[in-house]
């Protein structure tokens, strides 16, 4: 019998680097990521917060701050110059064609508008649109308190 390469698969570098850490190759590196991921875990564990409700808290500070510093930089202006704030770079490709293409066209849409909408919600663009954002992430940190990941994951 001939041995015939394969094609390559998406994934597969990916994979090449994962599996010496998941066969315990290098038990040092391999120890290291499952402290990592343990000490992670606990975190999450004994603070009672589910993945869910810290990536909206952490959105949720995001708005906020950005808000505060549009809002505080505006009435500053007099004070600081005109150009203290930089003007949003909405509309711009954060993911390229190239790179999903293959897979899953539409994902670029959706990844950019999704990008927009946040980076217009940290800078302020409308108030009502921030003030929606806001309360959006309240309301997921609030049900993240209450419902586990992976009881989210089930329903």
């Amino acid at each position: 019998a001939e041995y015939v390469e394969a094609a390559p698969m998406p994934g597969v570098a990916l994979t090449e680097k994962l599996m010496p850490i998941l066969l315990w190759h290098n038990v040092l590196v391999s120890g290291a990521v499952f402290a990592t991921g343990n000490a992670l875990f606990a975190l999450l564990l004994f603070a009672k917060l589910s993945p869910i409700s810290l990536a909206s808290r952490l959105l949720f500070l995001a708005i906020c701050a950005g808000f505060l510093y549009t809002t505080l930089s505006k009435f500053l202006v007099g004070f600081l110059g005109p150009d203290v704030v930089r003007t949003p770079t909405l509309g711009v490709a954060y993911v390229l064609d190239e790179q999903v293409y293959p897979y899953v066209p539409p994902v670029v849409y959706a990844i950019n508008v999704a990008v927009n909408d946040l980076k217009a919600a940290v800078w302020c663009v409308s108030y009502v649109h921030t003030a929606k954002y806001l309360a959006a992430t309240w309301l997921l940190s609030e049900v993240g308190k209450r419902v586990s990941l992976g009881t989210a994951a089930y329903a």
